[in-house]
């Protein structure tokens, strides 16, 4: 804003230069721009419509999201209350301890997620509805902020997988969840820690390593929509804080509803394509192979370190190693997992898009076992060899990411 006075300012002035009647000038200006306006009134029966109705008048614009409206809403009805500046005070402080926790970016997914946790569900598009229908009084308002305020921190280090607070299993399985990008679970991690955490820790953690499994295999199955896990993750919750679960094995039971069993994941992972152009997809790629070369070797490190690449053995752009007959038949196979592998980045640099019979050398001198392993059982890469690679990786893949029920 101080800019953008400035600048005007600076307009102003250099306008106002042209002649010598300055105050002429400005009225000029004040009149032109008065002409121009014009204003609408719109009545409307209630609070909230007016609220929705400004939403959808500002859509030209940078739209309000459910956070504005909520927060515009709560002090609308503290607004009500006797004590109302004080209670605004509050309001703003409480609101400015949650979103300096979160940020502002993140509030709008926090409050769904939230709401969810400890309420029937609602989707995206209803959740101002919803709240509006709810608060209608300034008690209630604050109970919601409290509460609010209560949950962001817990929901900030669920989304921080590298917190001091997570033990090593905890940490897997949250990292996995920030990889998957699903935020469906979050409703049942946020009612487990509240319930849990302290009480039971051991069952804690093996809820978030179940929910971190089925994600990943959900992600590659596509068994389930992201509504319906919202749903199940829901009533699960419910189920919670109304004490009809109270032990680990009766919500285990209750996930099996989201799993992909060990047929259907096999088969979706043997023909899953993933494309490795987009950063997070890339990222999920990178997980993947880090996990089966884990199962498959002893070697351990950050599977996000700039030291190693992902190496696509059919290349994405090839060079004249590969003959034209083989890229119109590969060129769809190029992002099928099984044409991917890990590989040192220098190496990788250095056998650029060449032939296999070049790259194959390299293999045989990776850190890699899996690397190694293409070398050593591959004579050639083609189709079929991509796609016998991959129902290998598949059969790892079922026991790496298999939930013990």
């Amino acid at each position: 804003m101080r800019q953008a006075f400035f600048w005007f300012k600076g307009q102003l002035q250099a306008f106002c230069a042209k002649g010598t009647d300055r105050g002429a000038h400005i009225a000029d200006i004040v009149d032109t721009v008065a002409d121009k306006l014009f204003f609408s009134a719109v009545t409307v029966s209630s609070d909230s419509n007016a609220f929705v109705l400004f939403e959808t008048l500002n859509a030209r614009g940078v739209r309000l999201s459910a956070t504005d409206l909520l927060k515009n809403y709560l002090y609308s009805c503290i607004g009500d209350d006797m004590d109302s500046p004080v209670a605004l005070r509050d309001l703003e402080t409480t609101w400015l301890q949650i979103t300096s926790c979160l940020g502002e970016g993140n509030f709008a997914d926090f409050l769904r997620i939230f709401w969810n946790s400890c309420n029937h569900i609602v989707r995206k598009n209803a959740l101002f509805k919803t709240l509006s229908r709810e608060i209608r009084e300034p008690r209630k308002a604050f109970v919601l902020l409290k509460d609010l305020d209560r949950a962001a921190p817990v929901y900030a280090v669920l989304r921080s997988p590298h917190d001091i607070r997570w033990n090593s299993r905890e940490e897997a399985a949250l990292e996995a969840l920030q990889i998957f990008d699903n935020a469906a679970p979050f409703s049942l991690l946020l009612t487990c820690y509240k319930v849990f955490f302290s009480s039971s820790r051991q069952t804690f953690t093996k809820i978030v390593e179940a929910v971190a499994g089925i994600a990943f295999r959900s992600s590659i199955a596509g068994n389930t929509t992201f509504n319906e896990q919202e749903r199940i993750y829901n009533d699960i919750c419910l189920k919670i804080l109304a004490q009809e679960y109270t032990s680990e094995q009766q919500i285990l039971d209750a996930l099996k509803a989201l799993y992909p069993e060990d047929d259907l994941f096999r088969l979706s992972f043997s023909r899953k394509s993933i494309n490795t152009v987009p950063p997070k997809s890339r990222e999920l790629v990178r997980y993947i192979l880090f996990r089966i070369e884990e199962q498959q070797s002893i070697i351990s490190c950050d599977p996000f370190t700039p030291k190693y690449t992902i190496e696509h053995i059919f290349p994405v752009t090839p060079e004249d190693g590969w003959s034209p007959a083989e890229f119109r038949q590969m060129q769809r196979m190029v992002f099928r997992l099984g044409n991917m592998t890990l590989l040192e980045a220098a190496s990788n640099r250095a056998v650029g898009n060449s032939s296999y019979e070049q790259k194959r050398e390299v293999y045989k001198t990776s850190v890699f076992q899996t690397t190694r392993a293409i070398a050593e059982y591959y004579g050639e890469w083609c189709a079929d060899t991509i796609g016998k690679r991959q129902k290998h990786m598949a059969d790892i893949a079922v026991q790496i990411w298999k939930v013990r029920f």
